[in-house]
């Protein structure tokens, strides 16, 4: 199953954490990587002018999958089926699962308790860091 990697994992590929992108690299050879366009917005916003250029690059090496229609109706289906009432911080993370649910990927995060979603595959990350 390909991968789709949450911002976090991102941002310490782009620090260079040496096992993160190590499994980059590992799951590249496996499977295509992706990110929601929701994570390139979430890497920008939080990077400096001075990392633009690296961050662009870096992003520029997954395929970006855009938030269609079908996306925002099935984030909206998931924060619906919250047995509470969601802040407007979760609907980037039912945005992200979404887009992972609806094209069978495997979502690689360290935020595991940001995803706690019926169906959703999760890949282990929890010894790396």
């Amino acid at each position: 199953m390909p991968y789709l990697i949450d911002s976090d994992v991102i941002i310490w590929a782009l620090r260079g954490r040496s096992e993160i992108v190590e499994l980059l690299l590992n799951l590249s050879e496996e499977e295509s990587i992706a990110c929601s366009a929701i994570n390139v917005l979430e890497v920008e916003v939080g990077a400096k002018p001075s990392e633009m250029k690296a961050v662009r690059q870096h992003l520029g090496s997954y395929e970006i999958l855009p938030v269609l229609p079908l996306t925002a109706q099935k984030a909206a289906e998931i924060l619906r089926s919250s047995s509470r009432k969601p802040h407007r911080g979760e609907w980037a993370d039912a945005v992200i699962a979404a887009t992972a649910l609806l094209n069978d990927l495997t979502l690689v995060t360290f935020n595991i308790r940001h995803y706690q979603y019926p169906g959703l595959s999760l890949f282990p990350m929890k010894d790396l860091i």
